[in-house]
């Protein structure tokens, strides 16, 4: 009789045990938008990778699941509410930016127009030339390059420049800080931009779909930025990809 009822208590305290997880415990899915050298599945080393392993060590009683996309399909997840976030986001990529949770922002970018001319090109000196853009990329919603009536779409910053070498285009936009973490220094600098006059200037940032556990896991986030930002951890993390200039 006594083994009956030490069973009994031991299986009730379990099923409340679960119960209460249940209960309490909230699970967040998030895209991991993949960019080369930055994000990328199985490279723990790259600095997007780090800061997202220093978030999930931060966050508290909430389980995270996140899985790595190209940008455009991490970003139609997204918007179909596939999954509840996506990292890193940018409004400027979304068709429809209402009802959505920002964090505060944990990076800055700038995107340029590059060629091997010696004379650079801003959007102000694009019509006429042939330019090629990334899949994916919003470039800060400009609509001048968006729009542009001679772009081509590539898959990546090595088939852009891959164009560019063969003439077939005479410019391509791309992110200054994705460049330099993929390109030898000396192929780096055969490149010419117009520092003075970014195409666009973003902030990285996480996106979620505004839910009552979204908004808790994005309090958390917000906590760990500042703290990061506070104490320094925020550069060391990120190294060579840190893009504000303080």
């Amino acid at each position: 009789m006594w083994r009956i009822v030490v069973v009994f208590f031991f299986v009730f305290t379990d099923v409340i045990t679960n119960l209460s997880w249940a209960q309490d415990g909230i699970e967040i899915s998030v895209a991991r938008v993949r960019i080369n050298g930055v994000q990328m599945l199985d490279e723990p080393t790259l600095p997007y990778n780090r800061l997202m392993g220093h978030f999930l060590e931060n966050i508290n009683n909430i389980e995270v699941s996140h899985y790595f996309y190209p940008t455009a399909r991490g970003y139609l997840l997204f918007e179909k509410q596939k999954v509840d976030c996506v990292f890193p986001g940018d409004l400027a990529n979304l068709s429809s930016p209402s009802g959505i949770l920002v964090s505060e922002p944990f990076n800055m970018a700038n995107a340029y127009l590059f060629n091997f001319a010696e004379t650079a090109i801003n959007e102000k000196q694009v019509n006429g030339k042939r330019l090629a853009l990334i899949r994916g990329y919003a470039y800060g919603n400009n609509q001048q390059i968006l729009t542009h009536t001679n772009a081509v779409m590539v898959q990546n910053s090595a088939q852009a420049i891959g164009m560019l070498k063969l003439g077939r285009v005479e410019a391509f936009a791309d992110y200054y800080l994705d460049l330099s973490l993929n390109l030898p220094a000396d192929q780096l600098a055969s490149l010419n931009y117009d520092q003075e006059h970014p195409i666009a200037s973003i902030e990285d940032r996480i996106l979620c779909h505004s839910t009552a556990q979204n908004l808790r896991f994005i309090n958390q986030v917000n906590q760990v930025i500042f703290d990061m930002k506070k104490d320094g951890r925020l550069k060391t993390i990120l190294g060579n990809y840190y893009g504000y200039s303080d």
